[in-house]
């Protein structure tokens, strides 16, 4: 499965989406899981790459490598706060669980910021194998995967969106839309689109659910908006079964997580 964050694929300006594709997540086997981190790392564009660590903690599968590519990030993306969060939402979560995680692979240019991060990670003691990398192919070539296939299908996301980022942000603009409302916008049949997803490792429903429980963080973080019309504005009809399925992804209720994100805390 290849995402852009759908953080970053919101224009807060327009209050639509749009194609800058400065965070991905990707998960070319069950075995690996990576993130290649955006330019600029704050609480907010951390936000995905937590949500994916919890959700990759309470599974009882196999345990998985880890990809962290650091190598984007920008000296100025990369202040005491900066580092502050990644050790937050990145670093300690991985040390609290370290049954989940069968080796980490940090990849970091010689710079500043990058070394900064790797540091962050190396310096935590965790409890499981670290290594660094200068070059993402170097780290990958570690990995169980075909590296000329996995690192084309990373520059197609990066570059235009790839299929399953374009799918998040249809359904970004309506959180409403259904496979087949989605299906013929991307002008494919709904079958064969179901086929593409299941292919990425991925399906439409998985997506949906995702792109509407990240649009609702992302408000209760920017607005003040009651908890109510969030959960009718990200497509839930009931708030019993909003307030449910929000707590079971963050394990946080909304009003809990509002209050630790927009108070620091």
């Amino acid at each position: 499965m290849l995402r852009v964050g759908l953080d970053r694929l919101l224009d807060p300006r327009a209050g639509r989406m749009w194609s800058g594709a400065d965070l991905m997540l990707w998960h070319p086997t069950r075995g690996v899981l990576g993130a290649t981190l955006p330019r600029l790392i704050t609480t907010d564009t951390l936000l995905p790459v937590a949500s994916t660590l919890e959700r990759l903690l309470r599974e009882r599968r196999t345990p998985k490598t880890l990809v962290l590519d650091v190598s984007r990030v920008l000296p100025q993306g990369c202040d005491d706060a900066a580092l502050a969060s990644f050790r937050r939402f990145v670093v300690e979560p991985l040390a609290q669980h370290p049954a989940r995680i069968a080796r980490a692979v940090v990849v970091g240019r010689p710079s500043l910021s990058s070394s900064a991060l790797v540091g962050c990670v190396t310096l935590a003691r965790l409890p499981f194998a670290v290594h660094a990398h200068e070059r993402i192919e170097a780290a990958l070539e570690q990995l169980d995967v075909p590296v000329s296939e996995l690192l084309g299908a990373i520059a197609s996301e990066l570059a235009p969106l790839g299929l399953v980022s374009r799918v998040r942000a249809l359904i970004g603009e309506d959180v409403d839309l259904g496979l087949r409302d989605v299906a013929m916008r991307l002008s494919v049949a709904p079958r064969s689109l179901q086929r593409a997803l299941a292919a990425a490792g991925t399906s439409y429903a998985y997506e949906r659910l995702d792109v509407r429980l990240e649009l609702a963080a992302s408000r209760l973080m920017r607005t003040s908006q009651k908890v109510s019309a969030i959960a009718r504005e990200s497509g839930y009809a009931s708030l019993a079964h909003f307030l449910t399925v929000f707590k079971h992804r963050f394990g946080l209720s909304p009003a809990a997580f509002r209050a630790r994100h927009q108070g620091g805390g």
